[in-house]
C-alpha cells in the first residue's frame, strides 16, 4: 500500500528521478499532441496535463521498483490505446462555416434560447443564494464537501447544475461578447459577475481556471462564425490570465484554511494527480478490487438500475471509495478518480481494458474534433458542443462521472429540441415581430 504522503516522501527522496520522469512524460505528450494544441486553456490540454502527471507517476514508481513489470505494461498498453483513440481524429481545422441550418438559426429558435437562458440562469442564481442562506458560505466552512447534505432539494439542484451550468455559462459568454448579439447585455454581465463571485465563495480552487476553460470553448466555437477575435484575445492575454488564475487559487486556499502554505499545497495537489495509480498498483493492491460481476453491469449499472433492469444490490460501489476504504479501513465516501487504466482492468480485465481505453480515447477525439466540425453555427450548436465536450472530458479520469454527466444532459437536449421544433413550426411568421430586448 502507498498513501499520498508516502508517495510524496518517496518522490522527495528521489528528486532527480521524479523530475526526469515528468520531463519524459511531458515530452511524450508534447510529441503526440502538439498538433492539437490551441491554448493552455483548452480543456483537452488541461486534462492531458494531469494525465501526463499520472503517466510520470507510473514510470517513476516502476523505475523506483514500487510496482512490477506486469502492471507497468498494463498501464503503458492501455494508455497508448487511449492515445490512439484520440489521434484517430484529425486536429480541429479552422474554417468559416457559411452554411446555416435554418432549424437552429432562426428567430423562433433564438427566442427559445433566450427564454431558456433567462429561466435557468435565474434558477441557478436563486438556488446558489438559497444555499448560502441555508447552509452558509462554503469557503468559510470547515468542511465544504457536505454543504449540500442530504436535503432532497439541494440534491436536485446539484443534478440540475451538473446539466445546465456549462450551457448557461457558455450562453453568458455568447450574450456578453458575441458580435452577433448586440442588444442589451446588462443582464448577462450581471450573471457573469455572479458566477465569478460564487465560484470564489464556493471555495473552488480552480474557479478561475474553470471559467477560462469554458471561455476557450466559446472562443473556439465562435471561429465557425468567422469571429476569431475572442480566441486571439485569449492567446494575447494568456500569461496575464494564467497568473490571475493562480493568484485566485492561492487566495481561495488561504481563505479556505486548507493549508498555511498555499503554493506548496497547490504543487502537492498537482503531484498526487496520479493517486489512483500509487494507491492501487504497488503490492498488487488492485487485485483486491477485480470484479467477477458481468462487465456490462459494472459499466452501466446506473442507467440499468434507472431502467429497472437490475436491483440496487447489483450496483458496484464507487471504485475510488473502495480504494480509499482499503487504505483507511473505513468508508470515507471519497477516493481517487479511478482512471480508465485502473477502471478497465478491474471491471473488464486486461484485454477488455485495452479496447475500453481505446474507445474512451476515440470518444473524446470524436467529440472534441469531429462534433466541432459538424455541429451547427450559433448558440444552440455552442451549448450542444460544449456540454458534450466537458462531459466526455471526464472519461479518462472517471467513467461513471462522465456517464452521469451525459445522462444528465440528455433531458436538456430533448427539451430544447422539442421547444425549438414547436417554435420553428408554429412561429415562422410572427416570431420576428416580437422584441425581447430585456434579455
Amino acid at each position: 500500500m502507498m498513501s499520498s504522503s508516502e508517495y510524496i516522501l518517496i518522490a522527495y527522496n528521489n528528486p532527480f528521478l521524479m523530475i526526469s520522469c515528468m520531463l519524459l512524460s511531458f515530452g511524450i505528450y508534447y510529441c503526440l499532441f502538439r498538433r492539437y494544441f490551441l491554448s493552455i486553456f483548452d480543456p483537452l490540454i488541461y486534462s492531458l496535463f494531469f494525465s501526463s502527471i499520472g503517466f510520470s507517476t507510473v514510470v517513476f514508481m516502476y523505475l523506483n521498483a514500487n510496482i512490477n513489470t506486469y502492471y507497468f505494461l498494463v498501464y503503458i498498453f492501455t494508455q497508448f490505446a487511449f492515445f490512439a483513440g484520440i489521434l484517430l481524429f484529425k486536429p480541429i481545422k479552422f474554417y468559416t462555416n457559411t452554411h446555416q441550418v435554418s432549424f437552429f438559426n432562426n428567430t423562433s429558435s433564438m427566442l427559445v434560447i433566450k427564454y431558456f437562458y433567462l429561466l435557468f440562469s435565474l434558477i441557478l442564481i436563486f438556488f446558489q443564494i438559497l444555499i448560502y442562506a441555508y447552509k452558509g458560505i462554503p469557503i468559510l466552512l470547515e468542511s465544504r464537501l457536505n454543504v449540500i447534505g442530504d436535503d432532497l432539494l439541494f440534491k436536485i439542484f446539484n443534478r440540475l447544475k451538473d446539466s445546465i451550468y456549462i450551457p448557461i455559462v457558455l450562453l453568458t459568454y455568447y450574450f456578453v461578447f458575441s458580435s452577433k448579439y448586440k442588444k442589451n447585455k446588462l443582464y448577462s454581465k450581471i450573471v457573469l459577475v455572479f458566477f465569478i463571485i460564487s465560484s470564489i465563495l464556493n471555495g473552488a480552487k480552480a474557479a478561475f481556471i474553470s471559467l477560462l476553460l469554458i471561455y476557450f470553448v466559446f472562443a473556439l466555437y465562435m471561429t465557425k462564425n468567422n469571429e476569431y477575435i475572442h480566441l486571439c484575445k485569449l492567446k494575447k492575454y494568456t500569461l496575464r490570465l494564467f497568473l490571475f488564475a493562480i493568484i485566485g487559487a492561492i487566495i481561495v486556499v488561504n481563505f479556505s484554511g486548507d493549508s498555511k502554505d498555499s503554493i506548496s499545497f497547490i504543487i502537492y495537489r498537482i503531484l498526487i494527480s496520479g493517486d489512483a495509480y500509487f494507491m492501487s498498483l504497488p503490492n498488487n493492491v488492485i487485485e483486491n478490487f477485480v470484479s467477477t460481476q458481468n462487465w456490462f453491469t459494472n459499466l452501466f449499472a446506473s442507467p440499468l438500475y434507472m431502467a429497472g433492469l437490475i436491483d440496487e444490490s447489483q450496483i458496484p460501489k464507487p471504485l475510488g471509495f473502495l480504494i480509499m476504504e482499503y487504505h483507511h479501513g473505513i468508508n470515507l465516501f471519497k477516493g481517487p478518480n479511478p482512471r480508465h487504466n485502473i477502471f478497465g482492468y478491474v471491471y473488464i480485465g486486461y484485454i477488455g481494458g485495452l479496447f475500453f481505453s481505446f474507445i474512451i480515447g476515440m470518444t473524446l477525439g470524436f467529440v472534441r474534433n469531429y462534433i466541432y466540425k459538424i455541429s451547427p453555427n450559433g448558440p444552440i450548436g455552442l451549448i450542444i458542443y460544449g456540454s458534450l465536450f466537458f462531459a466526455v472530458l471526464k472519461l479518462e479520469s472517471d467513467f461513471h462521472s462522465a456517464l452521469a454527466s451525459l445522462i444528465n444532459i440528455v433531458p436538456l437536449f430533448i427539451t430544447l429540441f422539442i421547444a425549438i421544433l414547436l417554435a420553428y413550426n408554429g412561429g415562422k411568421k410572427n416570431a420576428s415581430k416580437h422584441n425581447y430586448s430585456y434579455l
